[in-house]
């Protein structure tokens, strides 16, 4: 079984939420094409942490998995 890494999490809950790329992409400043990067895992930048967190419209629990999974503390 593969482990889960945090841009397979941001997938999971934009999927989840019913949301494209795009939908989350106008929820901010980036373009879909950054967060298409993300949930790849080829653009990971933590000092996104908080637009993506918004965009995708995570909880604080969720937030806080995203975190781990980011710095690899799962």
């Amino acid at each position: 079984m593969s482990k889960i890494t945090a841009g397979k999490f941001l997938k999971k809950i934009r999927k989840g939420n019913g949301l494209s790329l795009r939908e989350v992409a106008r929820k901010s400043n980036l373009v879909h094409t950054y967060f298409e990067k993300v949930e790849n895992g080829r653009a990971i930048r933590p000092d996104h942490f908080r637009q993506v967190a918004n965009a995708y419209g995570l909880i604080e629990k969720q937030r806080i998995q995203y975190v781990k999974l980011l710095y690899d503390l799962t």
